[in-house]
């Protein structure tokens, strides 16, 4: 599986195409990880196999996509979406996009959400607080709060009632943005030479006795830490920020 980061930037260019699709009413009806085909050097996702494309709010009982992956309103287990009914509801872009939402979580956990079978598919898909509670506990830190906004996207691409999705996502542009500022804190922060010496310089400072820090921290830390974290940061200045901020704290506070 693959790190919040890295599972976004991975999936993300699907979202193109897809947008496309959705602009001339058409719906893909089975996004999961069988229908995308990733190119090596450098590897990016494609988007592949239109055979169950259909018109927006075209009856879906004939439409079912993977288990896993597919929406409430297409999910044969659905009472409102048997073949004698009037099927009260219709497929359109939300249920791509749900099952995009269902495949980020399973690239980012390595694990299914809503299982290998329709029938234990549709009972998850309708126990939002399960849902919620499996987001928040596999997507990212639970306590980091740079996860926050993806957790919270991916709740609201997932609910279970379409409205509620509609709400969030008036259209596939909006879930664009939506992803993309999820997306924002969790991209890594290279700190430019100035940044870094200038960390490097006060640390520096505490080997050789000079309080750069005004008496904030109650120990000085050994020589031996803060040469070691003044390694880190020369050598490795693609740390993000909440890690940096984490060496230098660990390093000031040791005895």
């Amino acid at each position: 599986h693959y790190s919040p980061h890295d599972a976004i930037a991975l999936l993300s260019p699907t979202l193109l195409p897809l947008g496309i699709l959705h602009s001339f009413g058409y719906t893909h009806n089975d996004l999961s990880p069988d229908n995308i085909f990733l190119t090596e050097n450098p590897t990016k996702a494609k988007l592949a196999e239109l055979g169950i494309a259909r018109k927006f709010y075209r009856s879906s009982f004939m439409v079912k996509g993977k288990p896993n992956y597919v929406s409430p309103e297409l999910n044969p287990e659905n009472p409102s979406n048997e073949e004698d009914q009037n099927h009260s509801f219709k497929a359109d872009y939300l249920s791509d996009l749900f099952s995009f939402a269902s495949l980020l979580y399973y690239c980012i956990s390595g694990s299914r959400l809503f299982g290998s079978s329709f029938t234990h598919a549709y009972k998850i898909s309708k126990d939002a607080a399960f849902v919620a509670d499996k987001i928040d506990e596999t997507v990212g830190q639970r306590e980091d709060p740079k996860f926050d906004p993806l957790r919270s996207f991916l709740k609201c691409a997932l609910a279970f009632d379409l409205d509620t999705r509609r709400q969030h996502f008036p259209n596939t542009r909006a879930f664009i943005e939506g992803l993309t500022i999820a997306h924002e804190p969790l991209k890594p922060r290279n700190f430019d030479s100035i940044a870094v010496e200038a960390i490097v310089s006060r640390l520096e400072g505490k080997i050789d006795g000079t309080d750069y820090f005004g008496g904030r921290y109650p120990n000085t830390p050994t020589s031996e830490l803060v040469e070691k974290l003044i390694v880190k940061i020369r050598t490795d200045q693609s740390v993000v920020q909440s890690q940096l901020v984490a060496l230098i704290e660990d390093a000031l506070l040791s005895d």
